[in-house]
């Protein structure tokens, strides 16, 4: 035994190391294991290697790929890590840009997992609020949050489901828009506020606010730039404040112009996807009514590189594509009396004589198929129409919602033919309020 401090320092250095006790076992942080996991994770990157080799990897297949992978990384992440997320997404894009995870990872492929990251993150901050929302109505509280994308994107791209709903990130932020206008329709109708002007205005900029327009989203991951990555990061990082100039500019090309549009005209196009010869005749005999009673077009169509208006409602060819152009008032006030006339004429119409559930849902196709055509913003009115107003609208007649097949069937089909959209979208409202989980594609819970 050393009874001294002297004895102690006689004794060699050797003795007394071995008395020394041993250091504690390093043990791990959290982000130090986040960031391990993460490296093993994106080791194999075969799924974001395999995009490159399709001839057109960034449409919206590109995501229903991507985002099952991307969301398999982050619920891999050790339990030490956040269980939100969006704070995993958070974590899994800081690794990629400032740890080692990101080192072998090409600038295309960094660009494109940022853009993706992106709408996973804004999408999980949407749907709690969403959730609220859904509990809150009579009418949806049956309805799985995990289920309601269900009720914002086509059909046709529903697949498996693995993509949880993410499908269209190829807009960045686009689900986590839908759920935001989503949840504030259901919020109002269950304050007993009725659609208007003010309100249609209001849902679409919810739907399409912080959400990053797809041909920006193409051309920055197309770029393979070092600085276009870096300004990527920064616009999708969603912890800043951009005020300086330079990022104002990119957020203006960017993001999607808030409110209607003026100064104009806004068109889209059509074809036998979305328009049918009952569509094209009715269409063309309501143009042609509006132009005789006016003297002039409100909206009209065109073969796609004409101008001269089309007036024969007989000369429809499926094989054609075909142009409608909505005559836009040159001050927001006016394309905003538009919208409120067509709502108006809706209300009075339903408001009257109406009493039949088929007759009730004949004036919701009309007034949506009238709102599409008018076409009042520059973007996103589809998406709109065709996903939020129509089931606003069938709220406010005291029908049941519907899940829309394809939102873009609102721009050319007969009045008919969107009442039978609307049937079977009512009908599959009822299967998934009332189908148990199990039956369902179901996502892991987040």
């Amino acid at each position: 035994m050393l009874t001294s401090m002297g004895e102690a320092l006689s004794r060699p250095l050797s003795l007394l190391s071995v008395r020394r006790a041993a250091p504690p076992p390093r043990v791990p942080t959290a982000e130090r294991m986040i960031h391990e996991s993460l490296n093993e994770f994106f080791k194999d990157r075969s799924v974001i290697q395999s995009l490159r080799d399709e001839q057109d990897y960034l449409d919206d297949s590109c995501m229903a790929k991507l985002a099952p992978f991307l969301l398999s990384g982050l619920r891999q992440m050790p339990v030490e890590g956040p269980s939100n997320m969006g704070q995993r997404a958070t974590l899994m894009r800081k690794a990629l840009l400032k740890g080692n995870v990101g080192k072998d990872i090409p600038l295309r492929d960094k660009t494109l997992v940022l853009f993706a990251l992106y709408g996973i993150k804004k999408f999980h901050e949407e749907k709690e609020n969403l959730k609220q929302a859904l509990q809150g109505h009579p009418q949806f509280s049956g309805l799985e949050v995990d289920q309601a994308w269900r009720l914002m994107i086509d059909h046709g791209a529903q697949d498996t489901g693995a993509h949880e709903g993410l499908r269209f990130e190829t807009e960045p932020g686009y689900m986590a828009g839908m759920y935001k206008s989503f949840a504030e329709m259901l919020k109002k109708d269950v304050q007993g506020e009725r659609l208007d002007a003010a309100m249609v205005v209001e849902l679409r900029d919810a739907a399409v606010r912080d959400v990053i327009k797809k041909p920006f989203f193409c051309e920055a991951v197309d770029k393979n730039n070092p600085r276009v990555t870096a300004l990527i990061d920064k616009l999708t990082d969603t912890s800043l404040r951009l005020t300086d100039r330079a990022s104002t500019l990119l957020q203006k090309e960017a993001f999607f112009m808030p409110g209607v549009a003026f100064g104009g005209r806004s068109f889209f196009g059509l074809d036998k996807t979305n328009l049918t010869r009952e569509g094209f005749e009715e269409t063309i005999n309501d143009f042609n009514a509006t132009f005789q009673s006016t003297g002039r077009y409100a909206s009209y169509l065109t073969v796609r590189g004409e101008e001269k208006p089309i007036v024969d409602p007989h000369s429809y060819d499926q094989d054609k594509k075909y142009v409608l152009y909505s005559v836009v008032g040159k001050s927001t006030r006016k394309n905003t009396e538009r919208i409120n006339q067509i709502l108006e004429s809706h209300r009075a119409a339903i408001e009257g004589t109406v009493a039949s559930e088929d007759e009730k849902l004949l004036l919701v196709a009309n007034c949506c198929r009238a709102l599409e055509q008018a076409h009042p913003f520059v973007d996103g009115n589809a998406r709109t129409v065709g996903f939020v107003v129509v089931n606003k609208l069938l709220l406010e007649a005291g029908l049941s919602p519907a899940v829309i097949e394809d939102p873009n069937r609102f721009d050319g089909f007969s009045i008919a033919q969107l009442v039978e959209e609307i049937k079977r979208g009512q009908a599959h409202f009822r299967e998934l309020t009332s189908s148990s989980q199990t039956q369902l594609p179901q996502p892991v819970a987040s």
